[in-house]
């Protein structure tokens, strides 16, 4: 005997079918199971293949959909739509049920990472809801918690370097607090070699000036790099066809390095700093006892410093309409940082905005424990990383030069393997401009428009190269000693920086090589080493910084 619903006009079943999925945005579409379950004929009326737009209508009621419109503005199809909210159901399935079986999991893992990219705060809701966070932790610690020899020998590094990034964006300082200790230091233990091992391009055009692109020069696959600890033998990265609204891609997943690093500093700030008892209260209280160094006050300001993290800025509540011309959509956050993956061009080059860097960054860094020199007798390497110990403070006031043409940028070579320092007849002059007769920079300035009629005011985003110039301010100098800093941004988006004391008398401490991003658009992360090569020098290790002030008096 036939369904009385059977006898329902087609719109009427689907409007129905529409109601009952998209009453609660939050909930598993499962009103939708019960009709396709009542006949063969429903089933084929409202299957997938039969009439996408409705799974298209659901995908707009319960996920973001500003964010895919404005980056794919053509090819968004009901059918390629309908595809994907079959992906995003699967992986929400798959965190409920903390599944962290093999079958399915990269491309379950890349669904969750463009649901963050493109969500306005909807798509993080309904991961939330499902606990993904948890299910990234348990399937980090599944993978990676063992010991080394219980740790697979042919490694998945795709699917280890989603689950940090993952990890990064999803991690709110509450969970944390929730962390017991022991899976805090588990999960140190599985974040350091990420942290310590870094991946760069094999090609000097990395280190060439901004925006200047050759295009017979052809993106390489990301090699290891020379340092001393390995994550282990890994499958290369971006192995593997996912499917995303229904096209087949190879996307390539970002170095897993500085989510590691953001990951590592929030973990370890969970854990209060002992402030040294016999030191000054505070500064005026130093200066009467006639002592230098930092005082009680200053290393509170260090306990009380804690790394962004992208979930922190999250609110729980459903996005309502704005306009994105004034207030900018959550998803535009990760437009530059992941342009490569968004838009599936890895030769796509890294575009920086002027002005990102200008301003007052504090934060801190951590050093890798020394490893006692190797023996003839132990000739393999550490079969896992350092840890990483002793949290310092760092600061640095930094400026923005920028090189328009018909100026040309100075040469990589001058600037960043040899010293990054500004020779002459590159002078610092008082209308804040470094000039020579083939080279000129001009400073960037918030609010810099042409203040005379003899001035051309230049747009930013045209700028061909951006050098850094910087120095910590008077407190930190008090406290832990002054450095200056001078670097540039890169054309892959790397920014290096190089800091050397500012008092001659204390050139022993030497100088140091900062080679960071901006991390989710929150946080300057990256590592630091001596400016001698990484083999013949033991120090190196990781630093945080946010940007505490857009601004600062020079």
């Amino acid at each position: 005997m036939s369904s009385c619903m059977e006898t329902i006009p087609r719109d009427v079943l689907q409007h129905i079918a529409f109601l009952g999925a998209s009453a609660s945005k939050l909930d598993p579409p499962s009103s939708i199971l019960h009709l396709l379950l009542t006949s063969s004929t429903i089933y084929h009326t409202l299957s997938f293949d039969s009439c996408p737009q409705l799974y298209a209508n659901i995908f707009r009621t319960k996920f973001d959909i500003a964010a895919p419109r404005r980056r794919y503005p053509t090819g968004l199809t009901d059918s390629a739509v309908a595809a994907e909210f079959k992906c995003r159901c699967r992986v929400l399935r798959r965190a409920r049920r903390r599944d962290v079986s093999d079958t399915g999991m990269r491309q379950d893992l890349w669904t969750a990472l463009w649901m963050i990219l493109e969500s306005d705060g909807l798509n993080e809701t309904q991961l939330r809801v499902a606990e993904f966070p948890e299910f990234v932790i348990m399937s980090i610690q599944s993978r990676l918690g063992g010991s080394a020899s219980q740790v697979p020998e042919n490694r998945d590094l795709d699917i280890e370097s989603l689950l940090v990034w993952l990890f990064c964006l999803t991690l709110s300082r509450k969970e944390i607090g929730s962390m017991s200790l022991e899976i805090r230091t588990d999960l140190l233990t599985i974040l350091r070699p990420f942290a310590l091992s870094m991946y760069k391009l094999s090609t000097p055009a990395a280190s060439c000036a901004l925006n200047i692109f050759d295009s017979s020069i052809v993106r390489p696959g990301l090699e290891r790099s020379s340092h001393k600890y390995s994550i282990g033998a890994a499958e290369p990265l971006g192995t593997g066809v996912i499917i995303n609204y229904s096209r087949r891609t190879t996307p390539q997943c970002p170095d897993p390095c500085y989510a590691a690093i953001s990951l590592i500093f929030a973990l370890r700030e969970a854990k209060s700093m002992e402030v040294p008892v016999h030191l000054p209260r505070n500064r005026a209280a130093a200066i009467a006892a006639h002592r230098s160094g930092p005082t009680m006050e200053d290393f509170l300001a260090i306990q009380n410093f804690k790394t962004p993290l992208f979930a922190d800025s999250f609110s729980n509540n459903l996005p309502e309409s704005s306009n994105s011309l004034t207030d900018p959509t959550r998803s535009t956050k990760h437009d530059l940082e992941f342009s490569q993956v968004l838009h599936q061009r890895p030769d796509l080059s890294y575009t920086y905005i002027p002005g990102t860097l200008t301003g007052i960054w504090q934060g801190t860094y951590m050093m890798a424990a020394i490893i006692p020199p190797r023996t003839e007798s132990s000739s393999q390497k550490p079969s896992s990383p350092p840890d990483l110990v002793n949290r310092q403070p760092m600061q640095c006031a930094l400026s923005e030069y920028l090189c328009f043409s018909p100026y040309l940028p100075i040469p990589a070579d001058d600037v960043v393997n040899r010293g990054l320092t500004l020779r002459p007849p590159l002078v610092l002059e008082e209308d804040f401009e470094l000039c020579s007769r083939k080279y000129g920079y001009e400073k960037y300035t918030p609010t810099s428009k042409a203040t005379s009629s003899t001035q051309v005011w230049r747009n930013p985003d045209q700028a061909l190269d951006v050098i850094i110039t910087g120095e910590t301010l008077e407190d930190h100098d008090q406290a832990w000693g002054g450095f200056k800093f001078a670097g540039r941004v890169q054309r892959d988006g790397m920014i290096v920086l190089k800091r050397a004391p500012k008092n001659a008398d204390e050139d022993h401490l030497g100088t140091w090589v900062f080679e960071g991003r901006l991390c989710c658009g929150v946080a300057f992360v990256g590592t630091w080493r001596l400016s001698t090569s990484f083999d013949t020098s033991p120090l190196h290790g990781i630093f945080s910084m946010e940007r505490r002030s857009k601004t600062w008096d020079e």
